[in-house]
């Protein structure tokens, strides 16, 4: 598996050629991490490496800016910034050995509101 990269930018035209620098691991759970020096408010784009736009993926999606990235530390979810890492609940689930199927999925309520499933 390719680890994603980072490209970044900022209007004073400080760049890195594209698809930018390839990502840490940052303790698993599909978290990475890159630190940046040098460049205030970066914009930042999270792609698979590659510059063929037929197998290009990219967060956020071609020709969209980059994310502004505005304090020393933070953590993009979805395609969303957050100045601290984000808190959830984490839930741990294994599966019955006696299960047919592999695609176990998590249906999760509050109050009777469908909140995903």
């Amino acid at each position: 598996m390719t680890k994603p990269h980072i490209y970044y930018y900022n209007d004073d035209d400080h760049e890195l050629p594209f698809p930018g620098e390839k990502m840490s691991p940052d303790g698993g759970n599909n978290r990475y991490v890159y630190t940046i020096y040098g460049v205030n408010n970066p914009r930042v784009i999270f792609n698979n490496s590659t510059t063929d736009p037929a197998t290009r993926q990219q967060h956020p999606g071609i020709n969209h800016p980059g994310i502004e990235i505005t304090e020393d530390e933070m953590w993009v979810v979805n395609e969303t910034a957050y100045s601290q890492k984000p808190q959830g609940i984490t839930v741990h689930f294994y599966r019955p050995a006696d299960w047919e199927y592999w695609n176990t999925r998590i249906y999760f309520y509050e109050d009777n509101n469908i909140l995903m499933s």
